[in-house]
């Protein structure tokens, strides 16, 4: 393994790419329930740190309750433990060099050391995984591929797998992929603007959804699912999920979103929530009945650069599925001038977001909106009280605004990626305080069941 500095708009681009209806496979497919294997393959924890594992996106679990009801990114409290009795944890790093970029997935029990690469899983490609329940679940980063495996004794073992390879999907990663219950999850096919849907308990392909259509403000926009791993939410049997408009270049986005509702029981599109703000591309339940929706990093540039007229963020009451008009703000009206992005409640009324202080680089000067971004410390984390919208800033600064979060237990936590490494903070007594740190971009981190 050869590290290798890619720049956080390249890997937001490769994203974008890989999942992108533009670039998506558009074979026609025979749908059909996939293939199913089974192996005995086990791996150990070695050194009492690290293992190999499988791989995960944005977030601390799986299932919880929250006060609204159950939501697929909320906190447990057990779990599966080291030899020491020690706790262990799930991570999952994108790691690129000159022949490409690979995954790597490693079980650790330690949170204040940084993760050691050299005995964890590798998976070709842009691979993912995640935690639901007593399963994680790692998708090939090469083909849609899925392998599901148990914990047992603190070792993974793989359990079964299912290939999507007859749906015209290019991946199964977690980015796409949202386990709603433990019989049913939806992976987008972003070419067919569809749900592939399938059981994660019998490991079986069950039957497509459809997904709503939207009116397009112009020709030049094209409609786009938010990603489910930040903007899709599961809440009292109801799993939301955003659409935004965006052009060709992903440079400009229309000025509103849309948030479908569907009826996990029935698969049923139930609201279709129109949002005055553009790209709600992140998610994030509130402990006060409320969902709140923002822009991902590309809004803030966007807007910086005079492409996009409004960056803004909304909240939807969940027990009458509208938005909050009074709520609604843009963020350079609370920042006092400065872009933002990603609202996410961390506890009661606390919440964060990341905002964009620039890199000194000239709207006149720059070719297009990652120009502006092209500094090692032009965003910071701040804090927001989603009750008053008032904001503080905290002093962590970091060089992209695709910052993760994970709810560990009663533990909170951001990873900020970086160019060559991902550093991980913990939020103690109102500060981020620096814990354990990963080769390349990290986007996942999980409390092993």
């Amino acid at each position: 393994m050869h590290s290798h500095s890619l720049t956080a708009p390249h890997l937001v681009l490769a994203l974008a790419a890989l999942t992108s209806p533009l670039l998506a496979c558009s074979d026609d497919a025979e749908e059909s329930a996939g293939d199913d294997s089974t192996s005995v393959d086990t791996w150990l924890p070695t050194g009492g740190d690290t293992s190999p594992g499988a791989t995960s996106t944005s977030g601390g679990t799986s299932t919880a309750t929250a006060t609204t009801g159950e939501t697929s990114t909320a906190t447990t409290t057990t779990g599966d433990t080291s030899a020491d009795g020690e706790p262990l944890y799930l991570v999952a790093t994108w790691v690129a060099d000159d022949a490409g970029t690979n995954t790597y997935v490693a079980v650790v029990s330690d949170l204040t050391q940084d993760v050691d690469l050299s005995q964890a899983l590798e998976v070709g490609g842009y691979g993912d995984a995640w935690v639901y329940d007593e399963w994680v679940f790692v998708a090939d980063g090469e083909s849609p591929f899925l392998t599901r495996y148990t914990v047992q004794d603190g070792a993974l073992v793989q359990d079964v797998s299912l290939s999507f390879a007859n749906y015209a999907v290019p991946s199964t990663a977690f980015f796409d992929n949202q386990i709603l219950t433990r019989t049913k999850a939806y992976l987008a096919n972003v070419t067919e603007r569809r749900y592939v849907a399938w059981n994660p308990e019998t490991m079986e392909i069950t039957g497509t959804v459809p997904w709503p259509e939207i009116p397009l403000e112009s020709s030049d926009l094209e409609p786009f699912h938010s990603y489910t791993d930040r903007g899709g939410e599961v809440v009292d049997g109801l799993f939301f999920h955003g659409i935004y408009q965006h052009n060709y270049d992903w440079n400009f986005f229309g000025s509103s979103s849309s948030i479908a509702v569907y009826d996990i029981a029935t698969d049923q599109l139930v609201s279709l929530i129109s949002v005055p703000c553009p790209m709600m591309d992140v998610m994030s339940v509130g402990n006060d009945g409320f969902l709140y929706v923002s822009g991902w990093s590309y809004m803030p540039l966007s807007a910086a650069f005079g492409l996009s007229p409004t960056n803004c963020a909304a909240r939807i009451d969940i027990a009458t599925r509208t938005v909050d008009p009074a709520w609604t703000f843009n963020f350079k009206d609370v920042t006092g001038g400065l872009e933002g992005m990603a609202v996410r409640v961390r506890e009661g009324s606390e919440g964060t977001i990341a905002v964009f202080h620039g890199s000194g680089i000239p709207v006149e000067g720059a070719t297009g909106i990652w120009d502006l971004d092209a500094g090692d410390n032009d965003w910071e984390i701040y804090g927001i009280d989603v009750s008053t919208r008032a904001i503080t800033p905290s002093g962590t600064r970091m060089g992209s605004g695709s910052f993760y979060e994970a709810h560990l237990d009663d533990r909170y936590f951001v990873y900020l990626p970086g160019n060559d490494a991902t550093q991980v903070y913990e939020y103690v007594d109102g500060a981020y305080v620096p814990r354990l740190s990963a080769p390349g971009w990290m986007s996942r981190l999980f409390r092993l069941p």
